[in-house]
């Protein structure tokens, strides 16, 4: 799988993208205020044709922001594939990201740089999201039809409750994300309806 890690540069200043492995590929943004400075991951050798520098036209609040998510959801829409990552301190990001994994795009956000290069990581992330998943898809199956949320809003809570919070509620919207996506589920506005 294709990886794109998007570097808010004017947020996170020191990192090291030597123990990345091939799938990636890095977009570093570079504020306008910053527009002397030059990152430092054009240093390492072999990277040049992974690395591109993105440099913001303008100052404006957040305009840094606002090129890394233009790019997200271009990727979305062009390589709904590709896992997505955001180097960066800045929480404001979250939301966003969380609506874009609702789409179908895989992306998160990551404070340092060491997140990105764990395996350990990557693996735990996976194994949390399958076992996040399949108990979703368990506490669904044991709805009554009666007593089916009409609502994703409902449904959510609905799940968060009847797993006794074993999982964070952030998760289980997640795996009603993934439930539409493999039409368990159908979501038309707010609305949900059941394929089962």
């Amino acid at each position: 799988m294709r990886k794109l890690l998007l570097v808010d540069y004017e947020n996170v200043k020191n990192f090291d993208v030597s123990k990345l492995d091939d799938s990636f590929h890095i977009i570093v943004y570079v504020g306008f205020a910053q527009r002397n400075s030059c990152p430092d991951v054009i240093r390492f050798p072999g990277w040049s044709h992974r690395i591109e520098i993105q440099r913001v036209h303008g100052l404006g609040k957040n305009a840094l922001d606002f090129y890394i998510a233009c790019k997200l959801g271009r990727v979305l829409e062009t390589s709904p594939n590709t896992e997505c990552i955001v180097l960066s301190g800045d929480s404001g990001y979250d939301p966003l990201l969380h609506h874009l994994n609702e789409n179908g795009l895989k992306c998160k956000r990551v404070s340092s740089i060491a997140k990105v290069c764990s395996n350990k990581f990557h693996r735990n992330y996976e194994k949390h999201q399958k076992m996040s998943y399949q108990l979703v898809h368990g506490a669904l199956l044991k709805i009554p039809k009666n007593l089916q949320p009409k609502y994703r809003r409902g449904l959510t809570n609905y799940i968060f409750n009847a797993l006794g919070k074993k999982i964070d509620m952030s998760n289980v919207d997640k795996s009603i994300s993934a439930l539409i996506r493999n039409k368990i589920i159908k979501q038309d506005g707010s609305k949900i309806s059941y394929n089962f």
